[in-house]
């Protein structure tokens, strides 16, 4: 989707873009937006300067989602109080409004650009709805049957497949639903389909996103911590593979689908890191102030280079 913004083609990417040596500065002003449960802030930081600024301060920020035709930030608020919901400003931070009902436990977000529909994950219902852009027209996609308590905390959105996936965390037992990512059409859950099956409690997905270039799942681990990917299509755990096996905690996971890496927050270093698509070249990209807890990553940036351009690190 491009848009004429100051002259310059404005689009979202799944992940955090270094300095290209083939893209003037001038064009490439690119911001990593991120919520920050530590700060309690959502933030962006300009990747060209390492300048970061504060947009909106958040009890919990759990998920961010960009709208790109419409210049707008979203981010869910895992609050139990009054400020809990989904909140909606633009990409500076200002115009911030609640997006839809107040509401407690808001977990994943996905926007789907071609219907104007963002679909939230709602942790203290046990549900998974979407709304329209006004914030109206609430539909349920899936609700829980179940006393079980899963909380589903991920969402991913493959428009061209047109399916949707979201992981739970069950915290006790349930005979039908377990600790698993799961895929259904857009906007049904009449067919669904378990998809990375975990054994219960120890091997949670916390995070995850689609890559709609390889047809694959890239997801964080709690329990057996690490980095991995499987296939999005097809029988359950097909083709899963390790990319990144330590003790370091992860979350917030993010692909760059123009350079072709996977971006992710690294807990335990407090670090953005990155690697390839196979989980070669590990690196560390930036560094955070000591109390930072990046819960999601968002990239919004200006004429990005063509697929396969060389990216230099500064």
């Amino acid at each position: 989707m491009k848009v004429n913004i100051c002259m310059a083609v404005l689009m979202v990417v799944a992940g955090l873009m270094a300095f290209s040596e083939s893209v003037s500065a001038a064009t490439t002003n690119r911001y990593l937006y991120m919520g920050n449960q530590g700060a309690g802030k959502i933030q962006r930081v300009m990747i060209e300067t390492g300048e970061v600024e504060d947009l909106a301060t958040v009890s919990d920020p759990k998920n961010l989602a960009v709208d790109t035709e419409n210049e707008c930030v979203f981010w869910s608020n895992n609050s139990w109080d009054v400020n809990g919901g989904v909140y909606r400003a633009k990409l500076n931070g200002t115009a911030k409004q609640i997006y839809g009902t107040a509401s407690s436990s808001m977990y994943g977000l996905a926007f789907d650009p071609t219907n104007q529909l963002l679909y939230v994950a709602d942790g203290s219902q046990d549900l998974i709805f979407r709304i329209d852009y006004n914030g109206g027209a609430r539909s349920n996609v899936w609700v829980y049957p179940g006393t079980a308590r899963p909380l589903p905390n991920s969402l991913s959105i493959d428009l061209v497949g047109g399916r949707f996936f979201w992981n739970l965390n069950i915290a006790v037992t349930d005979p039908v639903w377990n600790d698993a990512a799961y895929r259904a059409p857009l906007g049904s859950d009449l067919y669904h389909e378990a998809i990375l099956q975990q054994d219960f409690g120890s091997h949670r997905v916390n995070s995850m996103v689609y890559n709609p270039d390889d047809d694959k799942l890239y997801f964080c681990r709690t329990g057996t911590r690490g980095i991995y990917r499987a296939n999005a299509s097809g029988i359950a755990n097909g083709g899963q593979e390790t990319l990144v096996a330590t003790s370091d905690t992860y979350q917030g996971i993010t692909v760059d689908t123009v350079a072709d890496k996977v971006y992710y927050y690294n807990l335990t270093g407090n670090s953005i890191d990155r690697i390839d698509l196979d989980g070669g070249n590990r690196e560390s990209v930036q560094s955070l102030s000591i109390g930072d807890d990046i819960s999601a990553l968002e990239m919004v940036y200006l004429t990005p280079p063509p697929k396969g351009t060389l990216i230099i690190i500064k």
